[in-house]
């Protein structure tokens, strides 16, 4: 993916540059859209922009492959992901809330009163009424009991685009949307305003998904389209040499590891692991 890997190093140039840029990879289910991420965040770690959270579970290699956490307080980058789910569309500002914790530092599970403490804490007073809502986090606020269903949806958008924008002012952000093809609506028309909003910021918004989304052509005319296609015989090879490992591996099982994942990066790796679960191959 090395000609993808260049694009979105374009576009965080030009983003450094103090242009918002927005970038679409687009691919089928296991092509390999979280590993391209992954391999840009790995860049952009060597390269000092971001500190990898430490995690405590057994599993830290393999997740950090699909979900990398990093540590925003100290790293040149504010980095913030979100994942949208295939039941979200029935959550409203789901793939948002999860942008919001990550600037939070908190998870789903935290209890309300952490939640409320860091938002207080890492959020101007004037806006943590309005960047509550996309926890569903209740936070009184007289004034905006007198607004509208309509005035306060504008006025949360605004007020996120508002705390993006100052926060752009000090370092650059990144914000990468994953699953978007299960995207909600109302986390849709945030994307949408933000974009808007933050023209001429040194904003990188990334979206991920898949071909069957078409609704950011709506939002945007003007973005990058990164379409991911089938592994080419030489990518798939330097995949499963790289997932090997392993000197004087069998030419032919490698050949029949290519032929049968079709080019899919996820197929490659289950093809492996089947062998590893069979006793065929020991780690």
């Amino acid at each position: 993916r090395e000609r993808e890997l260049r694009s979105l190093r374009e576009a965080f140039e030009k983003m450094l540059n103090g242009q918002l840029q927005l970038v679409s990879i687009m691919g089928e289910a296991g092509i390999g859209k979280s590993r391209l991420t992954y391999e840009f965040e790995r860049g952009l770690r060597q390269e000092g922009y971001l500190q990898l959270r430490q995690r405590a579970d057994a599993d830290a290699q393999s997740a950090q492959e699909t979900s990398a956490e990093f540590i925003s307080g100290g790293s040149r980058l504010l980095y913030l992901k979100g994942r949208s789910l295939p039941y979200g569309q029935l959550n409203t500002y789901w793939v948002i809330g999860e942008i919001v914790r990550r600037y939070l530092g908190v998870e789903e599970s935290s209890d309300e009163s952490e939640v409320r403490n860091r938002l207080e804490l890492a959020v101007p007073s004037d806006l943590a009424p309005l960047i509550a809502r996309f926890l569903a986090l209740n936070y009184p606020d007289e004034r905006l009991s007198q607004l509208t269903a309509e005035q306060l949806k504008r006025e949360a958008h605004a007020a996120l685009a508002t705390l993006l924008r100052q926060q752009s002012e000090r370092r650059p952000v990144m914000l990468v949307f994953e699953d978007v093809h299960w995207i909600d609506p109302s986390s849709l028309d945030v994307i949408r305003d933000l974009i808007t909003q933050l023209q001429g910021m040194r904003v990188l918004i990334v979206v991920m998904s898949r071909p069957e989304f078409t609704n950011l052509k709506d939002i945007v005319a003007e973005h990058s389209v990164l379409s991911l296609s089938a592994l080419t015989s030489a990518e798939r090879r330097a995949l499963i040499e790289g997932l090997l490992a392993i000197a004087d591996f069998p030419e032919t099982i490698k050949e029949h590891i290519a032929v049968k994942s079709g080019g899919n990066p996820f197929y490659v790796e289950e093809i492996i692991k089947s062998f590893i679960d069979a006793g065929l191959l020991v780690r």
